[in-house]
């Protein structure tokens, strides 16, 4: 099971030198002076004192997703903030959606990312996290897997103990933009300095619908050391399948990401997609795969989007909680 806390401890030195007897009579005088000096002052008539109004200025109520660039700056560390573990009732909380857009001298124009941030995240300052970076359709942008309901879904499963808390990255890549230089160049390094991410391999996972399933292929195949698992939902095929085969197969045994697959019967990308599954599960590659009913709608995602979630988040839990 994930553990995200580590605890940082501080001992902090309460002793203070003893002073002399010299001391304490040099000390002594010194406060009888700053006495009397008090006593003389308080003789005199005290000045006129006008209070001015106070100007009050009262912050908007928060919302669930933050439509601003933001900047959380961390709480400052003292000997005596030692920090404890994870209430459980901010588990109990949902998460928030902050809104970014990220500049890079590669790209004319912004990255713009929306990134759901798990309960207890605000609470939990010393724990780093599981993240799952999911791309968009063709004529989609970063509203697309919010708007199917992926951070209330990830609320439930938090809030179930079915899932350790995660950060979810929902980028906008414009057509205009490479998304390998977006994703690779822009989205995790400011991510990775702007939010407590796990360093490990085996908590990052990459997924997308569509066109994005085959720029989150493309990506993960091609950077094995990153991503430990990759989801294709209704893949759009990019590049030929023995081409994205054989950057599979380069990749050593033991650091090839799994992969999901998934598309629906009435899908006008359907054949396609059954290539390159045939493809793979040719070469021997385990695909963990469904053939659903639907079609390349965002009702067919929808209805399949507890399986994405709960496949991805698998990978997060125990052997004995995930089944793996």
């Amino acid at each position: 099971m994930l553990d995200p806390e580590r605890i940082r401890s501080y001992t902090p030195s309460n002793r203070r030198p003893r002073r002399s007897g010299k001391q304490n009579r040099i000390v002594g005088v010194f406060v009888f002076g700053i006495a009397l000096s008090l006593s003389l002052l308080g003789c005199a008539p005290k000045p006129d004192i006008t209070v001015g109004p106070v100007n009050t200025v009262t912050s908007p109520p928060s919302t669930k997703t933050q439509e601003s660039l933001i900047t959380t700056p961390l709480p400052r560390i003292t000997p005596t903030s030692i920090p404890t573990h994870t209430p459980i009732s901010c588990l109990q909380q949902d998460g928030i959606v902050e809104v970014h857009e990220i500049r890079h001298p590669d790209l004319v124009s912004p990255v713009r990312v929306r990134a759901y941030l798990p309960p207890c995240y605000e609470q939990d300052t010393f724990a780093t996290y599981p993240t799952l970076i999911l791309l968009h359709g063709l004529l989609a942008t970063d509203h697309q897997w919010d708007n199917l309901g992926v951070d209330d879904l990830a609320d439930q499963l938090i809030h179930a103990g079915d899932s350790p808390p995660f950060i979810i990255l929902m980028p906008w890549i414009r057509s205009s933009q490479d998304p390998y230089i977006a994703v690779m160049d822009v989205l995790i390094p400011y991510a990775e300095d702007q939010w407590r991410l796990s360093d490990e391999r085996e908590f990052w996972a990459i997924g997308g619908i569509s066109r994005g399933a085959g720029q989150a292929l493309q990506i993960g195949l091609l950077h094995p050391n990153r991503f430990s698992a990759i989801g294709l939902h209704s893949p759009a095929i990019l590049y030929a399948p023995e081409l994205l085969l054989s950057w599979y197969l380069a990749t050593e045994e033991a650091q090839r990401p799994a992969i999901w697959f998934d598309i629906g019967e009435s899908d006008s990308l359907l054949e396609s997609a059954l290539v390159l599954l045939g493809t793979f599960q040719g070469a021997e590659i385990k695909i963990t795969d469904q053939i659903n009913t639907g079609d390349h709608t965002s009702e067919y995602w929808m209805e399949n989007l507890p399986d994405y979630l709960n496949w991805y988040v698998s990978f997060w839990l125990s052997p004995n909680e995930s089944g793996h």
